[in-house]
């Protein structure tokens, strides 16, 4: 593949700042040989059961759950993030906060309130988008917000969750997101 080489991907692959598992490259059509798309989607992405928080699972740690100790995972499905990309039914400024591995919109300014203490962290994170409105074909997974007082994405199918403000999760005023999933 001319204009692609190993350098390339590694470039594309350390933005994420973790794992890239689920990293696809595709040449977009014949007549533009030399331009190659990186779709950098990021496996291990995780549901919190207890706060209903998408956290990142895949790292040495589960974070810190509002409800105490780390995130469970238990029954949750495996779900990929994407980055670096745009879109016409994307919202840009979604992160990785690296001291509770939660999935947080911080866009501008923003720190939201992260369950460890503070605002979230979004040093080493890479520049994550969330896709909203109906869903193509495939394995997607709707009823995902952003919470509008500690801005983590929550699942707001059934329980609310705990949020690291205090009280339960409020999705008033967000987007239907959806996450892709294996």
């Amino acid at each position: 593949m001319t204009g692609f080489d190993r350098r390339t991907l590694l470039k594309a692959t350390g933005a994420a700042g973790l794992s890239t598992t689920g990293l696809v490259a595709t040449l977009t059509t014949p007549a533009q040989a030399n331009d190659v798309t990186i779709l950098a989607r990021q496996g291990g992405w995780r549901w919190c059961n207890r706060c209903q928080c998408l956290f990142y699972g895949d790292n040495y740690t589960t974070g810190w759950c509002p409800y105490g100790g780390g995130h469970n995972w238990q029954g949750s499905g495996y779900y990929y993030c994407g980055y670096n990309d745009s879109g016409p039914k994307r919202q840009q400024g979604w992160k990785w906060c690296q001291k509770c591995q939660g999935f947080w919109y911080g866009g501008g300014d923003n720190n939201g309130r992260c369950p460890s203490g503070g605002g979230h962290d979004k040093q080493g994170s890479g520049d994550y988008y969330c896709d909203y409105g109906n869903p193509p074909g495939g394995k997607h997974q709707t009823g995902w917000r952003r919470c509008r007082k500690c801005y983590c994405c929550c699942y707001s199918e059934g329980n609310q969750g705990r949020c690291a403000r205090g009280g339960y999760h409020d999705y008033s005023g967000s987007g239907n997101y959806y996450l892709d999933y294996q």
